[in-house]
Protein backbone atom coordinates (compact mmCIF):
# COMPACT_ATOMS: atom_id res chain seq x y z
CA UNK A 1 0.00 0.00 0.00
CA UNK A 2 1.16 2.88 -1.37
CA UNK A 3 -0.06 5.53 1.18
CA UNK A 4 -1.64 5.09 4.52
CA UNK A 5 -2.98 8.55 5.14
CA UNK A 6 -6.43 9.67 3.96
CA UNK A 7 -8.03 13.17 4.19
CA UNK A 8 -5.34 14.58 6.24
CA UNK A 9 -6.79 12.69 9.56
CA UNK A 10 -7.21 9.16 8.96
CA UNK A 11 -4.21 6.51 8.78
CA UNK A 12 -4.77 2.77 8.09
CA UNK A 13 -3.00 0.89 10.28
CA UNK A 14 -0.31 -1.31 9.12
CA UNK A 15 1.57 -4.31 10.91
CA UNK A 16 4.79 -5.12 11.06
CA UNK A 17 5.51 -6.27 7.43
CA UNK A 18 4.32 -2.90 6.29
CA UNK A 19 0.72 -4.38 4.54
CA UNK A 20 -2.78 -3.23 5.99
CA UNK A 21 -5.00 -4.02 8.19
CA UNK A 22 -7.67 -5.29 5.52
CA UNK A 23 -11.48 -5.87 7.48
CA UNK A 24 -13.32 -6.46 3.91
CA UNK A 25 -12.86 -6.24 0.14
CA UNK A 26 -16.47 -6.24 -1.68
CA UNK A 27 -15.78 -6.14 -5.45
CA UNK A 28 -13.98 -2.71 -6.46
CA UNK A 29 -13.96 -1.61 -2.93
CA UNK A 30 -11.94 -2.22 0.12
CA UNK A 31 -12.19 -1.56 4.06
CA UNK A 32 -8.98 -0.88 6.15
CA UNK A 33 -8.81 -0.22 10.16
CA UNK A 34 -7.72 2.75 10.40
CA UNK A 35 -7.23 5.59 13.43
CA UNK A 36 -8.51 9.14 13.39
CA UNK A 37 -5.33 10.90 14.90
CA UNK A 38 -7.08 13.53 16.50
CA UNK A 39 -8.97 11.30 19.03
CA UNK A 40 -7.01 7.92 18.61
CA UNK A 41 -10.38 6.11 18.03
CA UNK A 42 -10.38 3.74 15.56
CA UNK A 43 -12.41 4.07 12.45
CA UNK A 44 -13.71 1.69 9.45
CA UNK A 45 -11.59 3.45 6.27
CA UNK A 46 -13.26 2.15 2.49
CA UNK A 47 -11.53 2.65 -0.90
CA UNK A 48 -14.16 2.95 -3.23
CA UNK A 49 -12.82 3.42 -6.71
CA UNK A 50 -14.61 6.54 -9.10
CA UNK A 51 -15.22 4.15 -11.90
CA UNK A 52 -16.51 1.53 -10.18
CA UNK A 53 -19.48 4.13 -9.54
CA UNK A 54 -22.46 5.02 -12.44
CA UNK A 55 -21.84 8.72 -13.83
CA UNK A 56 -25.41 9.10 -13.31
CA UNK A 57 -24.91 8.63 -9.84
CA UNK A 58 -21.72 10.38 -8.46
CA UNK A 59 -23.58 13.92 -9.24
CA UNK A 60 -25.67 13.30 -6.22
CA UNK A 61 -23.95 10.98 -4.61
CA UNK A 62 -21.59 13.65 -2.38
CA UNK A 63 -24.71 14.98 -1.14
CA UNK A 64 -26.48 11.73 -0.12
CA UNK A 65 -23.69 11.11 1.83
CA UNK A 66 -23.82 15.10 3.06
CA UNK A 67 -27.09 13.67 4.33
CA UNK A 68 -25.92 10.08 5.82
CA UNK A 69 -23.30 12.13 8.29
CA UNK A 70 -25.96 14.15 9.77
CA UNK A 71 -28.00 11.12 10.30
CA UNK A 72 -28.30 9.69 13.79
CA UNK A 73 -29.88 6.16 13.98
CA UNK A 74 -29.70 3.60 16.60
CA UNK A 75 -29.28 0.56 13.85
CA UNK A 76 -26.91 2.75 11.27
CA UNK A 77 -23.29 2.89 12.15
CA UNK A 78 -21.93 6.52 12.25
CA UNK A 79 -20.57 8.11 8.29
CA UNK A 80 -17.93 10.41 9.67
CA UNK A 81 -16.36 12.02 6.97
CA UNK A 82 -16.18 11.44 3.21
CA UNK A 83 -14.32 12.68 0.34
CA UNK A 84 -12.17 12.03 -2.84
CA UNK A 85 -8.65 11.82 -3.26
CA UNK A 86 -7.31 10.52 -6.48
CA UNK A 87 -9.29 7.98 -8.29
CA UNK A 88 -10.98 6.67 -5.07
CA UNK A 89 -13.64 7.58 -3.12
CA UNK A 90 -12.68 7.49 1.03
CA UNK A 91 -15.64 6.86 3.35
CA UNK A 92 -15.01 7.19 7.03
CA UNK A 93 -17.52 5.36 9.03
CA UNK A 94 -18.03 4.04 12.98
CA UNK A 95 -15.41 1.05 13.69
CA UNK A 96 -18.16 -1.68 15.20
CA UNK A 97 -17.15 -4.59 17.42
CA UNK A 98 -18.79 -8.00 17.01
CA UNK A 99 -19.44 -9.72 14.15
CA UNK A 100 -21.92 -10.00 11.07
CA UNK A 101 -25.31 -12.18 10.64
CA UNK A 102 -23.40 -14.28 8.47
CA UNK A 103 -19.96 -14.98 10.70
CA UNK A 104 -22.89 -15.45 13.61
CA UNK A 105 -24.99 -17.95 11.92
CA UNK A 106 -21.80 -19.61 10.69
CA UNK A 107 -20.73 -19.88 14.28
CA UNK A 108 -24.04 -20.63 16.45
CA UNK A 109 -26.70 -21.82 13.49
CA UNK A 110 -29.89 -20.87 12.98
CA UNK A 111 -31.24 -18.09 15.37
CA UNK A 112 -34.27 -17.69 17.38
CA UNK A 113 -37.34 -17.17 15.85
CA UNK A 114 -37.84 -14.25 18.07
CA UNK A 115 -34.00 -12.70 17.51
CA UNK A 116 -34.89 -12.99 14.13
CA UNK A 117 -38.32 -11.25 14.10
CA UNK A 118 -35.85 -8.59 16.31
CA UNK A 119 -33.41 -8.40 13.39
CA UNK A 120 -35.96 -7.75 10.82
CA UNK A 121 -37.95 -4.97 12.78
CA UNK A 122 -34.67 -3.06 13.27
CA UNK A 123 -33.82 -2.90 8.99
CA UNK A 124 -37.27 -1.82 8.66
CA UNK A 125 -36.47 1.02 10.69
CA UNK A 126 -33.51 2.07 9.25
CA UNK A 127 -35.62 1.37 5.60
CA UNK A 128 -37.97 3.97 6.93
CA UNK A 129 -35.07 6.44 7.70
CA UNK A 130 -33.87 6.11 4.07
CA UNK A 131 -37.15 6.88 2.67
CA UNK A 132 -37.93 9.64 4.93
CA UNK A 133 -34.18 11.41 4.15
CA UNK A 134 -34.88 10.16 0.50
CA UNK A 135 -31.61 8.12 0.75
CA UNK A 136 -30.94 4.69 -1.36
CA UNK A 137 -32.28 1.99 0.54
CA UNK A 138 -29.26 -0.12 1.98
CA UNK A 139 -28.11 -3.68 1.21
CA UNK A 140 -29.95 -5.92 2.83
CA UNK A 141 -27.77 -8.82 3.18
CA UNK A 142 -26.44 -10.75 6.00
CA UNK A 143 -22.42 -9.55 5.58
CA UNK A 144 -23.93 -5.71 5.98
CA UNK A 145 -25.49 -6.28 9.32
CA UNK A 146 -23.49 -6.10 12.20
CA UNK A 147 -24.68 -7.53 15.68
CA UNK A 148 -23.02 -5.60 18.26
CA UNK A 149 -22.68 -5.08 21.73
CA UNK A 150 -25.67 -4.20 24.17
CA UNK A 151 -29.75 -4.32 23.92
CA UNK A 152 -32.01 -2.88 22.34
CA UNK A 153 -34.09 0.37 23.60
CA UNK A 154 -36.88 -2.01 24.30
CA UNK A 155 -34.37 -4.22 26.79
CA UNK A 156 -34.18 -7.25 24.00
CA UNK A 157 -31.40 -9.13 21.90
CA UNK A 158 -29.64 -8.99 19.24
CA UNK A 159 -28.98 -4.95 19.01
CA UNK A 160 -27.82 -4.56 14.97
CA UNK A 161 -26.61 -2.10 13.09
CA UNK A 162 -26.35 -1.63 9.19
CA UNK A 163 -22.60 -0.17 7.72
CA UNK A 164 -22.55 1.60 4.33
CA UNK A 165 -25.55 3.29 4.87
CA UNK A 166 -25.91 5.66 2.17
CA UNK A 167 -23.36 4.15 -0.59
CA UNK A 168 -24.83 3.57 -4.02
CA UNK A 169 -24.17 -0.06 -5.69
CA UNK A 170 -20.50 -0.73 -7.22
CA UNK A 171 -20.73 -1.37 -10.50
CA UNK A 172 -18.30 -4.36 -10.59
CA UNK A 173 -19.99 -5.55 -7.20
CA UNK A 174 -21.84 -8.90 -7.51
CA UNK A 175 -22.62 -9.19 -4.37
CA UNK A 176 -24.39 -5.76 -3.91
CA UNK A 177 -26.84 -6.72 -6.17
CA UNK A 178 -30.35 -7.59 -4.39
CA UNK A 179 -30.58 -10.64 -3.28
CA UNK A 180 -33.92 -11.39 -5.80
CA UNK A 181 -32.38 -10.32 -8.55
CA UNK A 182 -29.13 -12.47 -7.69
CA UNK A 183 -30.77 -15.39 -7.20
CA UNK A 184 -33.27 -14.84 -10.35
CA UNK A 185 -30.37 -14.09 -12.79
CA UNK A 186 -31.70 -10.70 -13.50
CA UNK A 187 -28.58 -9.16 -13.30
CA UNK A 188 -29.33 -5.72 -15.43
CA UNK A 189 -32.68 -5.48 -13.28
CA UNK A 190 -30.80 -5.35 -9.75
CA UNK A 191 -28.29 -2.80 -11.28
CA UNK A 192 -30.39 -0.67 -12.41
CA UNK A 193 -32.32 -0.66 -9.36
CA UNK A 194 -29.04 0.09 -6.94
CA UNK A 195 -28.13 2.48 -9.50
CA UNK A 196 -31.12 4.68 -9.95
CA UNK A 197 -30.73 8.30 -8.62
CA UNK A 198 -34.12 7.82 -7.02
CA UNK A 199 -34.96 5.73 -4.33
CA UNK A 200 -35.91 1.67 -5.78
CA UNK A 201 -38.88 0.30 -5.31
CA UNK A 202 -39.31 -0.89 -1.77
CA UNK A 203 -40.55 -4.42 -3.11
CA UNK A 204 -37.09 -5.33 -3.82
CA UNK A 205 -35.89 -4.66 -0.37
CA UNK A 206 -38.69 -6.77 1.27
CA UNK A 207 -37.84 -9.46 -0.60
CA UNK A 208 -34.41 -9.19 0.10
CA UNK A 209 -35.44 -8.66 3.88
CA UNK A 210 -37.57 -11.70 3.28
CA UNK A 211 -34.67 -13.66 1.83
CA UNK A 212 -32.09 -12.66 5.05
CA UNK A 213 -34.87 -13.34 7.81
CA UNK A 214 -35.37 -16.74 5.99
CA UNK A 215 -31.47 -17.44 6.10
CA UNK A 216 -31.02 -16.50 10.18
CA UNK A 217 -34.08 -18.99 10.53
CA UNK A 218 -32.38 -22.12 8.86
CA UNK A 219 -28.44 -21.22 8.48
CA UNK A 220 -29.40 -21.84 4.60
CA UNK A 221 -29.73 -18.79 1.93
CA UNK A 222 -32.31 -19.16 -0.47
CA UNK A 223 -31.43 -21.11 -3.50
CA UNK A 224 -32.31 -20.01 -7.42
CA UNK A 225 -34.61 -22.61 -7.68
CA UNK A 226 -36.48 -21.33 -4.76
CA UNK A 227 -37.07 -17.87 -5.70
CA UNK A 228 -38.60 -19.10 -9.01
CA UNK A 229 -41.45 -20.10 -7.17
CA UNK A 230 -42.96 -20.09 -3.87
CA UNK A 231 -40.48 -21.21 -0.82
CA UNK A 232 -40.70 -24.35 0.65
CA UNK A 233 -42.33 -23.05 4.12
CA UNK A 234 -44.00 -26.04 5.62
CA UNK A 235 -41.38 -26.54 8.74
CA UNK A 236 -41.56 -22.98 9.95
CA UNK A 237 -44.25 -21.96 12.90
CA UNK A 238 -47.53 -20.48 11.07
CA UNK A 239 -47.00 -16.62 12.36
CA UNK A 240 -43.29 -16.90 10.43
CA UNK A 241 -45.05 -18.87 7.45
CA UNK A 242 -47.70 -16.47 6.41
CA UNK A 243 -45.29 -13.09 6.86
CA UNK A 244 -42.46 -14.93 4.87
CA UNK A 245 -44.86 -15.86 1.98
CA UNK A 246 -45.92 -12.59 1.71
CA UNK A 247 -42.42 -10.75 1.73
CA UNK A 248 -40.97 -13.96 -0.69
CA UNK A 249 -43.79 -14.06 -2.97
CA UNK A 250 -42.82 -14.64 -6.76
CA UNK A 251 -45.49 -11.00 -7.40
CA UNK A 252 -43.76 -8.46 -6.14
CA UNK A 253 -47.13 -6.82 -6.66
CA UNK A 254 -48.46 -9.63 -3.81
CA UNK A 255 -45.69 -8.60 -1.14
CA UNK A 256 -46.41 -5.31 0.98
CA UNK A 257 -45.91 -2.23 0.36
CA UNK A 258 -45.70 -0.13 2.78
CA UNK A 259 -43.56 0.09 5.66
CA UNK A 260 -45.53 0.52 8.37
CA UNK A 261 -47.47 -2.44 7.02
CA UNK A 262 -44.60 -4.58 6.82
CA UNK A 263 -43.36 -3.12 10.26
CA UNK A 264 -47.17 -4.20 11.87
CA UNK A 265 -47.29 -7.67 10.26
CA UNK A 266 -43.69 -8.28 12.03
CA UNK A 267 -44.74 -7.25 15.34
CA UNK A 268 -47.85 -9.37 15.40
CA UNK A 269 -45.59 -12.51 14.04
CA UNK A 270 -43.09 -11.85 16.76
CA UNK A 271 -45.41 -11.74 19.72
CA UNK A 272 -47.53 -14.41 18.81
CA UNK A 273 -44.66 -16.21 19.00
CA UNK A 274 -43.29 -14.48 22.52
CA UNK A 275 -46.68 -16.02 23.84
CA UNK A 276 -46.30 -19.25 22.75
CA UNK A 277 -43.11 -19.70 24.21
CA UNK A 278 -44.20 -17.85 27.21
CA UNK A 279 -47.02 -20.84 27.45
CA UNK A 280 -44.91 -23.47 26.68
CA UNK A 281 -42.00 -21.99 29.86
CA UNK A 282 -45.38 -21.53 32.24
CA UNK A 283 -46.55 -25.04 31.84
CA UNK A 284 -43.21 -26.92 31.00
CA UNK A 285 -43.94 -27.46 27.76
CA UNK A 286 -41.30 -28.35 25.26
CA UNK A 287 -40.97 -25.28 22.23
CA UNK A 288 -38.77 -25.43 19.56
CA UNK A 289 -37.47 -21.87 18.99
CA UNK A 290 -34.90 -23.00 15.85
CA UNK A 291 -35.25 -24.92 12.85
CA UNK A 292 -32.92 -27.73 12.67
CA UNK A 293 -31.38 -27.97 9.29
CA UNK A 294 -31.95 -30.14 6.34
CA UNK A 295 -29.13 -32.30 6.95
CA UNK A 296 -29.41 -32.72 10.68
CA UNK A 297 -33.15 -34.00 10.26
CA UNK A 298 -32.31 -36.75 7.56
CA UNK A 299 -29.78 -37.82 9.99
CA UNK A 300 -32.13 -38.02 13.00
CA UNK A 301 -34.71 -40.02 10.94
CA UNK A 302 -31.82 -42.70 10.52
CA UNK A 303 -31.03 -42.81 13.93
CA UNK A 304 -34.70 -43.20 14.75
CA UNK A 305 -34.87 -45.84 12.61
CA UNK A 306 -31.49 -47.68 12.87
CA UNK A 307 -31.50 -48.30 16.80
CA UNK A 308 -34.58 -49.96 16.95
CA UNK A 309 -33.63 -52.23 14.20
CA UNK A 310 -30.27 -52.48 16.12
CA UNK A 311 -31.65 -53.66 19.27
CA UNK A 312 -34.04 -56.50 17.75
CA UNK A 313 -31.13 -57.90 16.11
CA UNK A 314 -29.43 -57.87 19.32
CA UNK A 315 -32.27 -59.37 21.42
CA UNK A 316 -32.09 -62.07 18.49
CA UNK A 317 -28.59 -62.89 19.02
CA UNK A 318 -29.16 -63.43 22.38
CA UNK A 319 -31.82 -65.63 21.83
CA UNK A 320 -30.47 -67.48 18.97
CA UNK A 321 -27.47 -68.42 21.56
CA UNK A 322 -29.14 -69.09 25.04
CA UNK A 323 -30.74 -71.61 22.28
CA UNK A 324 -27.64 -73.36 20.90
CA UNK A 325 -26.43 -73.38 24.54
CA UNK A 326 -29.45 -75.79 25.54
CA UNK A 327 -27.83 -79.20 26.21
CA UNK A 328 -28.48 -82.11 24.29
CA UNK A 329 -30.47 -84.94 25.00
CA UNK A 330 -29.60 -88.05 23.44
CA UNK A 331 -31.22 -91.10 22.54
CA UNK A 332 -28.99 -92.93 25.13
CA UNK A 333 -31.72 -91.53 28.18
CA UNK A 334 -34.22 -94.47 28.55
CA UNK A 335 -37.20 -93.32 31.20
CA UNK A 336 -34.29 -91.01 33.05
CA UNK A 337 -32.04 -93.78 33.54
CA UNK A 338 -28.34 -93.91 31.72
CA UNK A 339 -27.97 -97.19 29.81
CA UNK A 340 -24.02 -97.75 30.11
CA UNK A 341 -21.91 -99.73 27.56
CA UNK A 342 -22.75 -103.49 28.65
CA UNK A 343 -23.96 -102.40 32.46
CA UNK A 344 -20.52 -101.59 33.19
CA UNK A 345 -19.30 -97.94 33.36
CA UNK A 346 -15.77 -97.16 31.91
CA UNK A 347 -13.44 -95.44 34.77
CA UNK A 348 -10.85 -92.30 34.46
CA UNK A 349 -13.47 -89.86 34.10
CA UNK A 350 -16.24 -87.38 35.63
CA UNK A 351 -19.62 -86.59 34.23
CA UNK A 352 -22.34 -84.71 35.55
CA UNK A 353 -26.29 -83.17 34.39
CA UNK A 354 -28.21 -80.79 35.82
CA UNK A 355 -30.91 -80.93 33.47
CA UNK A 356 -32.14 -85.06 34.07
CA UNK A 357 -30.08 -85.03 37.84
CA UNK A 358 -27.33 -87.64 36.81
CA UNK A 359 -24.50 -87.64 37.95
CA UNK A 360 -21.52 -90.16 37.59
CA UNK A 361 -18.38 -91.06 39.14
CA UNK A 362 -15.79 -92.93 37.49
CA UNK A 363 -12.36 -94.90 38.45
CA UNK A 364 -9.78 -92.37 39.38
CA UNK A 365 -12.25 -89.16 40.20
CA UNK A 366 -12.90 -87.52 43.39
CA UNK A 367 -16.21 -86.20 42.40
CA UNK A 368 -18.97 -84.58 41.30
CA UNK A 369 -20.91 -86.02 44.35
CA UNK A 370 -24.35 -87.19 43.82
CA UNK A 371 -27.31 -84.92 44.59
CA UNK A 372 -28.91 -86.48 47.16
CA UNK A 373 -25.41 -87.78 49.10
CA UNK A 374 -22.50 -87.90 50.02
CA UNK A 375 -20.04 -90.08 47.82
CA UNK A 376 -17.34 -90.12 49.54
CA UNK A 377 -14.38 -91.21 46.59
CA UNK A 378 -16.16 -93.66 44.16
CA UNK A 379 -14.39 -97.05 43.20
CA UNK A 380 -15.48 -98.70 39.95
CA UNK A 381 -18.68 -99.73 40.40
CA UNK A 382 -20.63 -95.75 40.27
CA UNK A 383 -23.34 -94.12 41.38
CA UNK A 384 -26.07 -92.79 39.25
CA UNK A 385 -29.69 -91.29 39.97
CA UNK A 386 -32.32 -90.20 37.85
CA UNK A 387 -34.59 -87.52 39.53
CA UNK A 388 -37.04 -87.45 36.51
CA UNK A 389 -38.28 -90.79 37.53
CA UNK A 390 -37.03 -91.39 41.06
CA UNK A 391 -34.94 -94.09 40.74
CA UNK A 392 -31.14 -94.36 42.10
CA UNK A 393 -28.80 -97.24 41.66
CA UNK A 394 -25.60 -97.81 44.41
CA UNK A 395 -23.38 -100.72 43.25
CA UNK A 396 -21.50 -102.42 45.23
CA UNK A 397 -18.29 -101.17 46.53
CA UNK A 398 -20.34 -97.84 46.76
CA UNK A 399 -21.04 -96.37 49.90
CA UNK A 400 -24.64 -94.68 49.38
CA UNK A 401 -26.85 -93.22 48.86
CA UNK A 402 -30.08 -95.87 49.06
CA UNK A 403 -32.02 -95.90 46.86
CA UNK A 404 -35.27 -93.91 47.06
CA UNK A 405 -38.11 -97.14 46.72
CA UNK A 406 -35.90 -99.73 48.69
CA UNK A 407 -32.71 -100.94 50.35
CA UNK A 408 -29.77 -102.32 48.35
CA UNK A 409 -30.84 -105.88 46.86
CA UNK A 410 -35.03 -104.98 46.93
CA UNK A 411 -37.16 -105.46 43.98
CA UNK A 412 -39.81 -102.99 43.41
CA UNK A 413 -41.85 -102.29 40.00
CA UNK A 414 -40.89 -98.81 38.23
CA UNK A 415 -43.72 -99.32 35.71
CA UNK A 416 -46.56 -101.80 34.74
CA UNK A 417 -44.17 -104.50 33.47
CA UNK A 418 -40.75 -103.00 35.02
CA UNK A 419 -38.99 -104.54 38.19
CA UNK A 420 -36.16 -102.77 39.15
CA UNK A 421 -33.47 -104.64 41.64
CA UNK A 422 -31.11 -103.01 43.36
CA UNK A 423 -27.84 -102.56 43.39
CA UNK A 424 -27.10 -104.01 39.86
CA UNK A 425 -28.83 -101.83 36.81
CA UNK A 426 -28.69 -104.87 34.22
CA UNK A 427 -30.93 -106.85 35.97
CA UNK A 428 -34.03 -104.59 35.12
CA UNK A 429 -36.86 -106.72 33.43
CA UNK A 430 -38.64 -104.45 31.38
Amino acid sequence: MERTRFLQHYRVRVRSDGSPYEVDRNGASVTYEAVDERTAEPVSLKLIPVQSIDAAVREQFEEQISTAQKLRHVNIAKVFDFGREGSDFVYVSEHLPGETLAAWVRGHGPMRADAALRVAEQIVSVLSSASFHKLPYPCIQPSDVMIVPGQTPEGTWPLIKLTNFGLPAVRSDRESIPIEAAAAGAEDSGSAEQLATAPSDIRSEIFSLGATLYFLLTGVALSADATQGTPKLSRFPKPLRTLLARMLHRDPDQRPRDLVVLAEMIRQSLLKIERRRAFADKYGIPYRTTLVRRPEARSTRLWRIGLPVAALLLAAAVIVGVLLAEPHRGSHWRAGIFATAGGVPKCGDCEHSRDCGISRSKRGCAGPKPIDGECGVPKCGDCEHCRDCGISRSKRGYAGPKPIDGECGDSFELAPGCIVRCPAASNNEC
